[in-house]
């Protein structure tokens, strides 16, 4: 990171402050690290995706906070200059394993411990692992980033840079700003939308249920996550659309369904409430501004075992419908709405995430594959699944505390052979479809 230069000094919102607190209560000060690599197939010049780096930071000022902290308060630190966070360059090629290398230094850099304080709170680097493939590496403190902002950021880059190639002028920037981001938020948190939502939520969870646990019992904390991968069968992918199609229904409802049904049938539990991930952008504004908003919100679902997945998906979309037209407020306010205190353990039980289908990003004309390092800190267990341009990957995160990496690459393989069987007949009781062991 370079000399800051000029700044500016502006509140965090309520999305910032949250994590900002979850970083004090963590000693090992990198649970919060965000993080992932594209790995672009294709002699891509180096100097050409630094200089759309570049003009993608100069427009995002949430890419160009230095500092979150201060004596006066929490506050967030803007620089004026795009170069505080400069792209490095590492050349590995001709280095023996040069993939294993840059993983390895990508791994130790989400490890790094952060101060808020002084930073960097981003990394980004290109990895020259041969002469026709660079893998960049991005890494991001969660208080001025979350998935969304990556997402609207890389594509913004992979845009410039084309436009860099092609000698034409940069497309128009159309990013809001972080003042913009603060002042909408407050006029959320005073309006008659922000009483409904929390109205919404405490009728809905006036008599909730247990959450599930599946894992070990123990701590909530661990500043480690344990993650295991795996690939979704094509058959059960074209089943999974084909059903969806037929229905009218997104793949991503039929996933959630199919993941809600997973807990219920290892769990016994009918009555289930899940954690949902959202982006907490429910405006222009926010759907077009780089910064930390999103949120959790519960996932309340009745199971009924001798019904199909096909009956659950209704149910599964009518309260992902409520969820998300009330998903601007705070999970950390309804906690607080709940009379839990920090040391309470979570409400929730699993998360469920799922990522619609992503188009393809290019560089140069080069595709490129996505690989997520993490998503955020998992207190006990999330379902993450991914629509890719080939098919749909699912990762399992769960906490070091609570699992060990073979046991969720347990979960992961009768999870997988669970979505297969559901899928082959949608029809069919939850309660009946085989559950692998």
């Amino acid at each position: 990171m370079t000399a800051a230069g000029a700044t500016t000094r502006l509140p965090l919102t309520p999305a910032q402050v949250s994590v900002w607190y979850g970083h004090q209560l963590d000693p090992s000060r990198h649970r919060y690290n965000v993080g992932e690599y594209v790995e672009i197939h294709g002699p891509v010049p180096t100097e050409t995706l630094q200089r759309a780096f570049r003009v993608m930071v100069a427009e995002a000022d949430a890419y160009r906070v230095v500092s979150v902290g201060g004596v006066d308060g929490v506050e967030q630190v803007v620089a004026a200059s795009p170069d505080v966070f400069p792209v490095e360059v590492h050349d590995l090629t001709g280095t023996p394993g040069a993939d294993a290398v840059a993983r390895a230094e990508m791994a130790a850099d989400m490890a790094r411990p952060v101060d808020l304080e002084a930073g960097p709170l981003l990394r980004s680097v290109l990895f020259r692992v041969a002469e026709d493939r660079l893998l960049w590496y991005f890494r991001a403190h969660h208080v001025i980033c979350d998935a969304y902002t990556h997402e609207l950021t890389i594509r913004r880059v992979a845009a410039i840079h084309a436009a860099l190639l092609a000698g034409r002028p940069q497309p128009a920037r159309t990013f809001g700003t972080l003042a913009e981001l603060a002042a909408e938020d407050a006029r959320y948190r005073s309006s008659d939308d922000f009483a409904r939502d929390r109205d919404h939520w405490l009728t809905r969870l006036a008599d909730r249920p247990p959450p599930v646990r599946l894992g070990r019992a123990g701590s909530d904390y661990s500043p480690d996550m344990a993650r295991s991968t795996g690939l979704v069968a094509a058959r059960t992918v074209a089943r999974l659309r084909a059903t969806a199609s037929e229905t009218r229904t997104s793949w991503v409802v039929w996933a959630v369904a199919a993941a809600v049904a997973f807990v219920h049938r290892l769990s016994g539990q009918d009555d289930l409430l899940l954690g949902l991930p959202v982006t907490g952008r429910t405006n222009r504004l926010g759907r077009h501004t780089p910064g930390m908003a999103a949120n959790v919100v519960p996932l309340r679902i009745r199971v009924r075992p001798d019904r199909g997945l096909d009956d659950l998906v209704t149910a599964v979309r009518a309260e992902l419908r409520g969820a998300l037209r009330h998903q601007r407020y705070r999970y950390e306010e309804l906690r607080r709405d709940l009379g839990l205190s920090v040391g309470d353990p979570d409400f929730l039980g699993p998360l469920v995430n799922v990522m619609s289908d992503a188009d393809d990003l290019a560089f140069g004309g080069h595709r490129s594959t996505r690989h997520n390092l993490s998503v955020g800190p998992a207190s006990d267990l999330s379902f993450i699944t991914y629509g890719e341009a080939d098919g749909l990957r699912v990762d399992l995160d769960g906490s070091a505390a609570r699992y060990t990496a073979g046991e969720l690459s347990g979960y992961r393989d009768r999870y997988l052979g669970f979505l297969d069987a559901v899928c082959a007949d949608p029809a069919r009781p939850v309660g009946g479809v085989p559950l692998p062991g």
